[in-house]
């Protein structure tokens, strides 16, 4: 997948190249990949995962379009 997420959730099981903004919580599953920021209030990497970008944590996050 090639461009920006916004969600409440995010289960990761591909590859995506692009921001993902999530309210709550991202999961990374086996051997997907990541390639660009996230923002979230919770995250899941499982084993054999790749990512490259920028991971902020917060309480609050911010919707981006």
């Amino acid at each position: 997948m090639k461009g920006n997420i916004a969600c409440r959730n995010a289960i990761v099981g591909g590859r995506v190249e692009g921001n993902i903004n999530a309210q709550e919580i991202i999961e990374f599953q086996g051997g997907a990949e990541m390639l660009g920021d996230i923002v979230c209030k919770g995250l899941i990497v499982q084993k054999g995962v790749f990512f490259e970008g920028n991971c902020r944590m917060s309480q609050k996050t911010k919707e981006k379009s």
